[in-house]
């Protein structure tokens, strides 16, 4: 009998001890302090009609004068004496062509023509001779009209000769090539020993002082430009102010843009522009488009590339210490323009509506969060940080 009481006994013990066990469970369930809440960061949403866009358009850096130079006579090259890149003067001599059949030429008229001018000279002191003797009665008319017309024969001899000369001369002056304007070398394209043709291009010359940029600007954002201007132009990462010098009237048909002309310095922060460098032309552009600017971070990839971003709906219930408790509420979101770290998005949106600024990656939609600062958010975070370290050591 006292075996049969002292199992009742123990079955009762245990039977107390899982009522006991239930009742903790069932107060524990119904308890907010129970509850873990995250702690996220937002901020209300500012609504905006327009947002401006820097918009880049790529152009090409061009010299105001440049072209190709050659000789206006045929012949071997001889010299050239410049190099590709290199700074020339004006009136600099830039090539040479072999001259020496002319130098002989020029050379035969040099001494027919002195061999003119001592028979002028001789007729001229026999003619001065005869005009004495005819004075005193001793010379023939005759004699001296035949000096004369030799003298007038020899002065005609002279005006050719004179004219053989000066083709020579010039004959000569079109076998060297001089520079026209100060600039550079942008490209040699003969050698030494070669043989060319009238005009076939020696070197390729480019106006120095200053350059121009060549942009093609849409014909909405060219119709606002304006000559004289500066405007923003970015060359190798600086940003330099360069005047508009013309703005073209006809739209190009490769492109369907305006060609716009700026005027750069050659010279940028030390460095020389080359030509056929790019640089962009910056412009500002208000777009008439309504959404909210959001941070980068916040915007979350769905499928078929569309976006989503996560904001926060009051849902009227609190936690155990009287924080509001806030459901997070998908947005889907169109991207209407990226500018460093944050984005313009197009969606339906109430004013002041709170977006989830931080954190998307750890909240799901539908879950209750509390708003919290980020002095205390960091705090939380290095506190879960530490705890998760102590696990680690421990086991």
């Amino acid at each position: 009998m006292q075996k049969l009481i002292c199992t009742v006994n123990r079955r009762a013990t245990y039977l107390a001890l899982a009522l006991i066990y239930l009742l903790s469970a069932c107060s524990g369930d119904n308890n907010p302090a129970a509850t873990y809440y995250h702690q996220v960061l937002a901020k209300p949403l500012t609504l905006s009609e327009s947002y401006s866009a820097v918009n880049y358009f790529p152009g090409r850096v061009e010299a105001p004068q440049r072209f190709d130079i050659g000789f206006d006579a045929q012949g071997k090259v001889t010299q050239v004496n410049v190099e590709t890149g290199d700074r020339i003067e004006k009136g600099q001599i830039l090539a040479r062509l072999d001259t020496r059949l002319l130098d002989a030429e020029r050379l035969s008229v040099l001494a027919e023509r002195k061999e003119s001018q001592a028979r002028l000279k001789l007729i001229g002191i026999e003619l001065k001779r005869q005009t004495e003797l005819r004075r005193q009665g001793f010379a023939a008319e005759q004699k001296i009209d035949e000096l004369l017309a030799e003298k007038d024969a020899l002065s005609a001899q002279l005006e050719r000769i004179a004219a053989s000369l000066e083709s020579a001369d010039q004959r000569l002056e079109k076998s060297l090539i001089a520079a026209p304007f100060t600039g550079r070398i942008a490209a040699r394209f003969v050698d030494p020993g070669e043989v060319v043709q009238v005009g076939a291009p020696i070197v390729r010359l480019l106006q120095g002082g200053s350059v121009e940029l060549h942009v093609g600007v849409p014909t909405h954002l060219a119709r606002h430009l304006k000559n004289g201007a500066m405007e923003a132009v970015v060359v190798e990462g600086e940003h330099v102010q360069a005047p508009i010098i013309s703005i073209n009237s006809a739209v190009s048909p490769a492109t369907q843009t305006i060609i716009v002309r700026l005027l750069l310095p050659e010279i940028i922060v030390g460095r020389a522009l080359f030509d056929g460098q790019i640089a962009r032309l910056v412009i500002n552009e208000e777009r008439k488009v309504a959404g909210v600017w959001v941070p980068a971070d916040s915007l979350v990839g769905s499928v078929r590339g569309t976006w989503n971003i996560f904001v926060l709906k009051k849902t009227g219930q609190s936690s155990l210490d009287g924080s509001p408790l806030y459901e997070i509420v998908r947005r889907k979101v169109t991207i209407a323009y990226m500018q460093g770290e944050r984005a313009f998005v197009e969606g339906a949106f109430s004013a002041n509506e709170l977006l989830l600024s931080a954190g998307v990656h750890k909240i799901a939609p539908g879950q209750l969060v509390i708003l919290s600062d980020k002095a205390t958010v960091r705090k939380n975070l290095i506190k879960q940080n530490a705890d998760q370290k102590n696990k680690l050591s421990q086991n």
